[in-house]
Formats: C-alpha cells, sequence, structure tokens
C-alpha cells in the first residue's frame, strides 16, 4: 500500500421499478379465456395495437401496470409483454410505449437520469456529447455502459442540446451506470494447486434483477447471490465514479470539502487526506443523490460486472 495515499471513490444511489417475467403464450391463454385485457399507449394515447420493433418507440415500465397484484414485463427479443403473478382474474394490463430508450436485457434496471446528471455517449477520441434519451445511448449486453456527466455549472445543463459536444472544461465529474445484478458463485475461495492465475479466470456468470426481485443468497458453489452492494441500499443501481477523484485546482489538501471534488481523466488523484475527512468530503458532494465514499462491497460489484 503506498505510503500516505487514499483514494476516494464516489457512488450516486438510485432507485428504480421491477416487473416480473413468465412466457408470452400464457398471455395468449389469458387473453383467449378472457381473463386479460391489454389497454395499449403510445405518449399516454391509447391505440389498437403495439407500435413495430423499428418504430423508435420503447416499453415504459415505469407507467406499465396491471390489476389484481400481476406484474408486466417486455421481452425486447419477441417483442411482446410478458406477465407474472396473474392468479386473480380478470387481469388488466397497461402497456405505456415512449421514446426513451431501454435495454430488456437489464430487466428493468436501466439507467436513472434525474438531477444534475446529464446522459452522454464518449467517443472512442475522448469527446463527449449529450445522448438522445430515445435511442441507443448504451448497450450492456455489448459491453458498453452508461456514462453521464456533471457539469461545473449546472446553470448551464440546459445549453447542451442532444449530439451536442459538452467541452472537457465544461464537465466537473464522470459517472458509469452499474445496474443491479445477481451472480453465480464460481469457487469457494479456495485457490490450492491451480498453479497459475491464468488457470484460475473465467467468466462471472451475471443476470439484471431489480430490487422488488427476491434476493437470492447462496452460499455455495453453482448458487447465485444477489450482490450485497445492491441489497444493503435496497437500490436498483448506482452511478459510480468513472475515474479517481481528484481536488479541484490540483491541492491534496487535508480537508473537508465537497466543492472541492472533480472526477475526471488524466489528472492526479486526491491523496493525503484522511479517512474521516475522505468521508465527509465524499458524503458532502452530492448529498441529494446519496454519494458517499465507495465501500468494498461496491467496489466489488463493479470489478464482477467488468
Amino acid at each position: 500500500m503506498k505510503k500516505k495515499f487514499l483514494l476516494i471513490s464516489i457512488v450516486l444511489i438510485s432507485l428504480g421499478i421491477f416487473f416480473n417475467i413468465e412466457t408470452k403464450e400464457e398471455i395468449q391463454n389469458f387473453t383467449n379465456e378472457g381473463n386479460m385485457e391489454l389497454a395499449i399507449y403510445i405518449e399516454e394515447e391509447q391505440t389498437s395495437s403495439i407500435p413495430s420493433k423499428d418504430s423508435g418507440y420503447y416499453f415504459d415500465r415505469e407507467k406499465s401496470s396491471c390489476t389484481n397484484e400481476a406484474y408486466i414485463n417486455w421481452d425486447s427479443i419477441t417483442w411482446s409483454p410478458v406477465v407474472m403473478n396473474a392468479s386473480a382474474y380478470p387481469v388488466r394490463c397497461e402497456l405505456h410505449f415512449t421514446t426513451t430508450y431501454t435495454e430488456g436485457i437489464l430487466n428493468g434496471t436501466d439507467p436513472i437520469i434525474k438531477d444534475e446528471l446529464i446522459p452522454v455517449i464518449i467517443n472512442n477520441d475522448g469527446t463527449v456529447k449529450r445522448a438522445d434519451l430515445g435511442s441507443k445511448w448504451y448497450s450492456y449486453e455489448e459491453k458498453q455502459w452508461a456514462n453521464a456527466v456533471i457539469l461545473k455549472d449546472e446553470s448551464t445543463n440546459n445549453n447542451y442540446a442532444v449530439g451536442s459536444t459538452i467541452p472537457e472544461e465544461a464537465i466537473e465529474s464522470y459517472f458509469v451506470w452499474i445496474p443491479r445484478y445477481k451472480y453465480k458463485i464460481f469457487d469457494d475461495g479456495n485457490y490450492t494447486g491451480l498453479g497459475t492465475i491464468e488457470n484460475a479466470a473465467q467468466t462471472i456468470q451475471i443476470e439484471f434483477e431489480t430490487k422488488d426481485t427476491p434476493v437470492s443468497s447462496g452460499t455455495t458453489v453453482g448458487s447465485w447471490l444477489t450482490h450485497p452492494a445492491f441489497t444493503s441500499f435496497d437500490a436498483n443501481g448506482m452511478w459510480v465514479g468513472k475515474f479517481e477523484p481528484s481536488r479541484n485546482g490540483g491541492s491534496e489538501d487535508n480537508i473537508r470539502n465537497g466543492d472541492a471534488i472533480q472526477i475526471k481523466p488524466n489528472v492526479s488523484s486526491w491523496r493525503n487526506i484522511q479517512v474521516a475527512n475522505a468521508f465527509y468530503t465524499s458524503y458532502d458532494y452530492k448529498r441529494e443523490l446519496e454519494s458517499h465514499m465507495m465501500k468494498n462491497t461496491e467496489w466489488g460489484a463493479v470489478a464482477y460486472l467488468q
């Protein structure tokens, strides 16, 4: 461990909504038996058919719901509604579609943009552009995580239109979205006899799930465990600092000052700060977004997903 060095990592917590999944065949059966009614809305206007896959509309989980404690989700592969817990009939489900992009593989843990956060796409050359929430701006299936930034002057947030470049000098901090997930336990922590580290390398199996899913609490190899980073906050995901936090102006003063934090690439991280000041500085940074100094479990959640 380096002497007199402490890395502050910042985490922002957001909550979301979950709907469970069953097969689309069951919906067909319910409809045929007169037990289920589907009402379809596009931008709040009721319509008689589901918009096509290439229409630019996406299923809105937050607005969609069912009666009698049933839940509804959307299968983006088959482009059809899926339902669970339809045990009391009749069931009426409202399907809402908007131009806000979501990804089926995330099962409802899509990134939540609120308050100061601005969704962005970062090009390979580092250019930062404001993302269009109605188009594909992330894909966890393709290992393209969602990014967002906070500006130095938040009053200028609306100065940048969708697709416009946000200059580096205007950005205070970068964040990346870590969706809630469970993972399959892959070993018991005993590495005796494995030889080189290459022999132990393997892909970690994960499944995204929301906070309303029953928590998996496996303890043995082959069982599933909801990552504890998410259960401790009952959250659907967290925005994590994309780089090591640094001090505005380059100073490394051992002080408590949430206004002094920035999270940017290619700058020296904040060193020579006591744990207490690191804790309170992180806590003060964006209290309305529940910012705090990163815990070991939260770092583990990022590492396992990566």
